[in-house]
């Protein structure tokens, strides 16, 4: 993952096979969750991503993130609202 403090170095761990992609599929299959969508900003954030049938990456990701999920403005100037509205149109889309 990139660092949130600039330019250090961050490091996440997880065991093997345990990732957000993972617990959004589990979570899915408990609850019998068929439409799914995500928005991310990081490379932790890729399971979840490719887990899901809509994913958002917002504006001031890693440039290597781009270009794979919908782009959407910055965390900071209202991406989650952005990626919030173009579900909403495609939700409607099927009514």
């Amino acid at each position: 993952a990139t660092s949130p403090y600039g330019d250090g170095l961050w490091f996440e761990i997880y065991p093997e096979n345990i990732n957000k992609g993972y617990a959004v599929k589990q979570f899915c299959e408990m609850f019998n969750i068929k439409e799914t969508f995500a928005i991310g900003n990081d490379y932790n954030d890729i399971s979840m991503l490719d887990a899901c049938e809509m994913s958002f990456i917002v504006e001031n990701c890693p440039e290597q993130l781009k270009n794979k999920y919908i782009d959407v403005a910055s965390n900071d100037n209202d991406g989650v609202s952005e990626a919030i509205e173009i579900i909403l149109s495609h939700w409607h889309s099927y009514f």
